[in-house]
């Protein structure tokens, strides 16, 4: 974990959907999240499933803008499988990140450059980030939500 201009960054192994269920008491103090990927999907007007979860739902440009309990509803469902990304803010965005922002593996916020991430994060209000595919990502105002992150995780059951 360190901080940067304000906000503090990890990558570690995991991905967003446990992030989420980890989080979900954090979520509360943001109205919006806006979903830029899943499973690698940029354009989540074509995301066939979503409508199982999600009944109210508008779009940023091809991101999905939908409430941060729906966020944790599709994680408990299982929707987030790698190659996710989610921004929670306390405001409506008006634009997507731009074209080379993500938070989405192979970047690493650990060795890559992340001040065009925090700029629109800035921008927008947001006050948390979280991508996935080779780790987890993530960016937030809140040292208390990077520890929660980084809270060792009980190890999962072999399933031979």
């Amino acid at each position: 974990m360190r901080k940067i201009a304000g906000y503090w960054t990890g990558h570690i192994d995991g991905s967003v959907g446990e992030a989420v269920l980890r989080i979900a008491p954090v979520l509360a103090v943001f109205h919006w999240a806006l979903v830029t990927s899943v499973d690698s999907l940029t354009d989540l007007r074509q995301w066939k499933t979503l409508g199982k979860v999600v009944q109210h739902r508008e779009y940023v440009g091809t991101a999905l803008l939908i409430s941060p309990s729906d966020v944790v509803e599709l994680a408990k469902a299982g929707d987030f499988s790698g190659f996710d990304e989610v921004w929670f803010l306390r405001g409506r965005p008006t634009e997507s990140p731009p074209q080379g922002v993500y938070l989405v593996g192979p970047f690493d916020v650990a060795t890559d450059d992340i001040t065009g991430a925090i700029a629109w994060m800035k921008a927008q209000g947001a006050g948390l980030a979280l991508g996935d595919g080779i780790g987890l990502n993530y960016i937030t105002t809140t040292e208390s939500t990077a520890t929660t992150i980084e809270e060792p995780r009980a190890p999962t059951a072999w399933r031979g």
